[in-house]
């Protein structure tokens, strides 16, 4: 049975090395584009996967490859995971009359981060999920403007819903993601190096910029809260089809903030039990090694001293 096993796992490395090979150095790890537009939609379909890698071939020359092409059309297809891609490095070879592409994508955050983030945020959709429309554009905006403090330093969900700290561009997409898991119609706008959002409500899309309707500390503005484009001071895009802005009304700030649970506890807590968990798998993966060692030399001296005595000339 040890035989079997030990085979079976030889075969499995062997394949696997096989099949990191042809996949590192062959060429079919290369994916086709036809055209430029082409290449761009497949780089666009990576920056989802969150690809760091990825290689393609073509018949045409891919000089020039444009970061905020590839930006703008994953913003598009999803600003969520759009906005993460950082930069692109890339470099080409000709072989056969054919152009041979490698790409390198970095990201502001990695999967891990979205996860947690995206984690977040469904535990801050699940506490407003019995609201209306309008009391959970409130409840989010008020909970994001108090939570988080604007810093250029970072940027994205996690680093607004975990760090409390991040630029513009973190605000507009928690915001973002929390209203679309929702159910309620949302945009990310970006324009003039700013971040902002649309929101369908009752008929209408109203403007909303949480980053500027935050005021530092706990003071929360309605400045830029549900505004018709007529109300829309200060940006030099709109959007809005409303006839005016929206009425405020409800609770206060202070009231929704307090409907949330102090999720940065939660944080720490998970991170404890992560590090706990660690700690009791390597004790008990150590403890388990060191007996099955202790066993095998007690069994190694068993036999040493059986062979000495069968040798013995009584």
């Amino acid at each position: 049975m040890k035989h079997t096993i030990k085979y079976i796992l030889l075969f499995l490395l062997a394949a696997g090395s096989i099949f990191f090979c042809s996949y590192k150095f062959g060429k079919w790890k290369y994916k086709e584009a036809y055209s430029l537009e082409d290449l761009y939609k497949q780089m666009t379909e990576d920056n989802m996967d969150f690809k760091k890698h990825a290689y393609y071939v073509m018949d045409f020359e891919p000089s020039g490859i444009d970061y905020y092409v590839v930006s703008d059309n994953a913003v598009a297809v999803n600003p969520y995971k759009g906005c993460n891609l950082f930069g692109i490095e890339y470099v080409y070879d000709i072989k056969d009359g054919r152009y041979y592409l490698d790409v390198d994508y970095s990201y502001y955050l990695n999967k891990m981060k979205y996860f947690l983030a995206d984690m977040r945020i469904s535990m801050i959709c699940k506490k407003i999920e019995n609201l209306s429309d309008y009391e959970k554009v409130k409840a989010v905006h008020d909970y994001i403007v108090r939570y988080c403090e604007y810093s250029y330093a970072g940027s994205g969900a996690y680093n607004t819903l975990y760090q409390g700290r991040s630029a513009c561009n973190g605000y507009a997409l928690s915001f973002f993601r929390i209203m679309e898991k929702s159910g309620i119609p949302v945009t990310f706008e970006v324009g003039d190096n700013h971040a902002w959002n649309k929101v369908y409500l009752d008929g209408y899309w109203y403007n909303i910029d949480l980053t500027w309707d935050d005021l530092g500390g706990k003071t929360v503005s309605y400045e830029y809260f549900l505004k018709c484009d007529a109300d829309w001071k200060g940006h030099e895009h709109g959007g809005s089809d409303a006839p005016a802005s929206y009425e405020i009304k409800g609770k206060s700030a202070e009231e929704y903030y307090k409907m949330f649970p102090a999720y940065q506890i939660y944080y720490y807590i998970c991170i404890f039990v992560v590090i706990v968990l660690v700690i009791v798998v390597f004790s008990s993966v150590s403890y388990v090694h060191g007996k099955k060692k202790r066993a095998r030399k007690l069994a190694r001296q068993n036999e040493e001293y059986e062979a000495y005595l069968n040798k013995k000339d009584w």
